[in-house]
């Protein structure tokens, strides 16, 4: 999981953890990695950039993992795919630190898949499909089975809520400063106030 200490990071966590599974944490600082783990990360990785594939590694036993949740663009997404185990996942869903690179799909390493799209949850076509286009209905594909992918997230017993803790909050009219002090300090999510 890249920015595990994330708002998006804190909750895929969280409902990864919820569905039993078991979630290696990547952060860039010790702070990062304490919210990591109160998210319910098993296991950290403090990296930056691509460096983190050698740690996961080690963590499976070699193996890789059977997904990744990647929002960080070129620096990270070939990494990434280094760090999958055979026929393992990446969910790529944003581009934080760039683009994702042009990607030859016979060059595809170990059978792996690559989803670039907006929700999170796990639909049939995710089986099937080697690529898939970023848009919630090129993914779902019929209203049947977005309501049964929508029905499986929220059946899922949580233990806790599915929240993110809020570094801080600001006023809507100083959020761009928000933003910034957010994108060079922070992990958090940033809720803004009327």
């Amino acid at each position: 999981m890249h920015a595990a200490a994330g708002g998006l990071g804190q909750k895929l966590t969280q409902l990864i953890k919820a569905r039993g599974g078991t979630v290696i944490g990547i952060v860039s600082g010790a702070q990062k990695a304490d919210t990591a783990r109160r998210a319910g990360a098993g296991h950290i990785v403090l990296s930056t950039g691509d460096a983190f594939v050698e740690p996961v590694l080690d963590v499976t036993g070699g193996e890789g993992v059977d997904v990744v949740f990647d929002g960080g663009g070129e620096t990270t997404f070939r990494a990434s795919m280094s760090a999958l185990r055979r026929h393992g996942l990446l969910l790529y869903y944003g581009a934080v630190l760039g683009a994702a690179p042009v990607v030859n799909m016979r060059e595809l390493p170990r059978s792996i898949k690559i989803s670039y799209r907006s929700s999170v949850t796990t639909s049939p076509l995710a089986r099937r499909s080697c690529a898939t286009a970023p848009t919630s209905s090129t993914w779902y594909g019929t209203r049947t089975s977005t309501l049964e992918s929508a029905t499986a997230t929220h059946s899922t017993p949580q233990p806790k809520p599915i929240f993110p803790e809020p570094g801080t909050t600001s006023r809507r009219r100083s959020a761009g400063h928000g933003r910034r002090r957010n994108a060079h300090a922070g992990t958090r999510s940033l809720p803004q106030l009327p």
